[in-house]
């Protein structure tokens, strides 16, 4: 089947009975080019004299028919800090809906009802959507060693003709479709410099022949994407072949894409500006919805805004830094100038004793030691400081900073 073919095909499917205009209008084609599809459907017998589709014309559509979605959402989404270190970014509220909850819609009022949801990070806080709303959920245990791939090594069984998800899109209108041409990537038009996967294609169809890691003015990736059967299978047999190669734990699904592309025939998908978002820090999500900060529940924030006596409208341009030890620490902006949030990690309570901690930081700010400190909580272990704008990071090696380390160190021992 052609591909105009399919589209008019569908569209007769969705909508019924419609005139060759009303198709032209539809299809986004000339008035003269419906007219020619239409004559050759009515005599291939896959509409009547109605224009409304025959039961053959259900069955050529069949191959194309949607199966199932995988919504991805395994992830730490680290980038959006601090929230993201309570709770999953996609069992966000955002303009009154659960993300997930609101894409899970979309998807079932498209006709897809076979939905896999696969969690890793936080995994307690999707169960609930088994019951609520029937989709099944896998585990993938393997989210804080690798990216997404994991996800899709978990799934590939499942991959059909799939749409491949991210649990913390928001679609303004609803995207999805009960029948699929090809296997596409959504894309948006960015204007100026942008960091996103940038898009080059050839041809009417705009069939992806490269993918560039950042650019400007450029259709880049944004979004779901449409694998058919074909592609799933392709798409596997390569994620087999490198799934154990130490360079491909930290790779995305897409950097595979963008490494095979050639052997992985897709198009891009052109959506209108504003129809798909994806939130990469709080300062994006709250400009999308001004009343998300002041409406979400966040004992992290709470935490902030009590220590420095400030609303939670009065902190912002949060941004991650890198992962320690044993905690995760943002920095941010608040009126009196620009401070590092430290939230324990994960079962530190039991390595880490946090009063005496507290009590030594104390006494390194009594004592000139550290006039960074501001706050830490013995119980809980996180704490505010101050954050000092270009640092130089101790090293060992180095006979100065051990020098000036244990002269430190001597000091503070010898207050107590």
């Amino acid at each position: 089947m052609r591909r105009d073919e399919f589209n008019v095909l569908a569209c007769l499917e969705k909508c019924g009975r419609l005139t060759q205009r009303e198709l032209a209008q539809q299809c986004c084609i000339s008035l003269g080019t419906a007219n020619t599809l239409v004559r050759g459907l009515k005599a291939a017998q896959l509409i009547d004299n109605d224009n409304c589709i025959t039961a053959a014309g259900i069955e050529a559509l069949a191959p194309y028919r949607v199966e199932n979605a995988v919504i991805m959402a395994a992830g730490m989404s680290t980038r959006f800090a601090p929230i993201s270190y309570e709770r999953p970014k996609g069992v966000l509220r955002v303009r009154g809906e659960i993300l997930i909850e609101r894409q899970i819609r979309q998807l079932k009022e498209a006709g897809i009802d076979d939905i896999v949801v696969v969690v890793g990070y936080k995994r307690e806080e999707f169960f609930y959507l088994e019951d609520a709303f029937g989709v099944k959920i896998i585990v993938n245990d393997e989210y804080a060693m690798r990216n997404n791939n994991s996800t899709i090594k978990k799934v590939e069984q499942l991959l059909g003709n799939t749409y491949i998800c991210s649990s913390d899109d928001y679609f303004t209108e609803n995207p999805f479709e009960q029948y699929v041409f090809d296997s596409y990537y959504a894309a948006v038009y960015q204007e100026g410099e942008t960091d996103e996967y940038c898009l080059r294609t050839k041809g009417k169809d705009d069939w992806i022949v490269g993918v560039d890691f950042g650019g400007a003015d450029a259709w880049v990736m944004l979004g779901h994407a449409y694998w058919n059967r074909a592609y799933s299978h392709a798409f596997c047999d390569i994620l087999d072949r490198i799934y154990n190669e130490p360079e491909t734990a930290g790779k995305l699904w897409e950097d595979i894409y963008a490494e095979h592309v050639r052997e992985l025939p897709m198009v891009m998908r052109k959506y209108p500006p504003d129809s798909i978002w994806e939130f990469d820090s709080l300062d994006e999500l709250s400009a999308f919805d001004p009343h998300f900060v002041e409406n979400v529940d966040s004992q992290i924030l709470d935490n902030i805004c009590s220590t420095l006596a400030c609303e939670r409208a009065d902190v912002h341009s949060f941004k991650p830094i890198k992962q320690g030890l044993t905690n995760l620490s943002v920095r941010f902006d608040a009126p009196e100038g620009t401070y590092v949030y430290r939230h324990p990690g994960a079962g530190t309570q039991g390595t880490v004793n946090r009063a005496s901690e507290t009590f030594s930081e104390k006494a390194a700010l009594g004592l000139g030691i550290d006039r960074t400190f501001v706050h830490e909580d013995p119980e809980e272990g996180w704490k505010i400081s101050h954050y000092i704008e270009g640092c130089t990071p101790f090293d060992y090696h180095d006979a100065d900073h051990v020098s000036q380390a244990m002269r430190l160190i001597r000091k503070l021992h010898r207050c107590v």
